[in-house]
């Protein structure tokens, strides 16, 4: 039994069922030109071989300066920010409150090259073929463009690239092995129906259209003149809000689930238009379009969303089980925990 094992897997999951849905390009990084390298190529650009190392996996280390460089690029929101939450001032108990982020980060970057070690012993999947490394190449060469990349040294930059390319390797993977045999079946959809019906039922939602104004002698002149038949092409003349264009419609939406100014029109008659009223964004008119009641969506109805909720657990199983059998095949070791 390797010595940190025990230690890693409880480590680990910290991201388990989780790194799946950050596995996918970045927004940050999108676009560039064409290139191709081989992975050897793009890993051994990234070892900075006079940092000692802090942890092994399989043939791959990851160095306190590695776990460092993503680290700060994390805590700086560059990485993976979606899933950050503000930090507020903690004084000196600033980086002993952090200590806990960073084993997660450790914990992440071990996930990450025990499955890419998983994926080049597949002998299915040929992780040579240059066409594999098209579109992480291609986000790399934008994101260097652009900061905090852009003036950064070398070993910065290709650590990036060995970053972007693992992932996206993992990703294909999943894509091309491990998920495409997934089926939803009928009886599945059925079963998931029963025990979960009550998720199924609609509240009371209404349709509406609406003019936003900058000033409230402009909005009660609109006011005067607006009727159910206008009120569409009112709103696209004058409306300050960005669905405007489209006639000021919105919806449908049940209480609570929109700004409250628009709770007026739970009040209205279908074609009614309320007074002026005021939010923090300016001033209102709604009009009423259509009043829906509380509703149960049958099974046919719930069908595609119940299938798309089946197929997400039976990924996020297939990916635990996975990062499981990567834990346990896939030689781990530490000399030191430092991080």
């Amino acid at each position: 039994m390797r010595r940190y094992q025990t230690f890693l897997l409880a480590v680990a999951s910290f991201g388990l069922g989780t790194y799946l849905w950050k596995i996918q390009t970045l927004g940050l990084f999108a676009g560039a030109s064409r290139l191709a390298l081989p992975m050897a190529t793009v890993a051994g650009q990234a070892k900075d071989l006079g940092a000692p190392s802090v942890v092994h996996v399989a043939d791959e280390r990851i160095t306190q300066d590695e776990i460092d460089w993503e680290y700060d690029l994390l805590t700086a929101g560059v990485f993976d920010k979606e899933s950050l939450t503000p930090i507020p001032d903690l004084g000196p108990r600033y980086h002993d409150e952090l200590n806990v982020l960073r084993r997660s980060l450790v914990s992440s970057i071990i996930e990450r090259k025990a499955l890419y070690a998983l994926v080049k012993r597949e002998s299915m999947f040929d992780v040579l073929n240059p066409a594999r490394y098209t579109a992480c190449l291609k986000t790399w060469q934008q994101s260097i463009q652009t900061s905090p990349f852009s003036d950064a040294p070398k070993v910065s930059r290709d650590r990036l690239k060995t970053r972007l390319c693992e992932r996206s390797l993992i990703e294909q993977y999943l894509k091309e092995r491990l998920f495409s045999g997934i089926q939803v079946s009928q009886e599945d959809v059925v079963e998931y129906y029963k025990n979960h019906a009550g998720d199924f039922r609609l509240p009371e939602r209404v349709t509406i259209r609406h003019i936003l104004m900058g000033s409230e002698e402009a909005a009660r002149k609109c006011r005067a003149q607006a009727n159910a038949q206008n009120f569409e092409a009112l709103a696209r003349q004058h409306s300050l809000a960005p669905e405007g264009i489209r006639g000021g419609k919105l919806g449908p939406f049940g209480k609570g689930r929109m700004p409250t100014v628009f709770e007026i029109a739970f009040h209205l008659h279908p074609g009614g238009i309320s007074e002026v009223l005021k939010s923090d964004y300016g001033y209102h008119l709604v009009m009423l379009l259509q009043h829906i009641p509380k509703q149960q969506l049958g099974l046919e109805e719930a069908e595609p969303k119940i299938s798309a909720i089946i197929r997400h657990q039976k990924k996020e199983q297939i990916y635990s089980q996975w990062v499981e059998k990567a834990l346990a095949t896939i030689d781990i070791s530490t000399a030191t925990a430092t991080w």
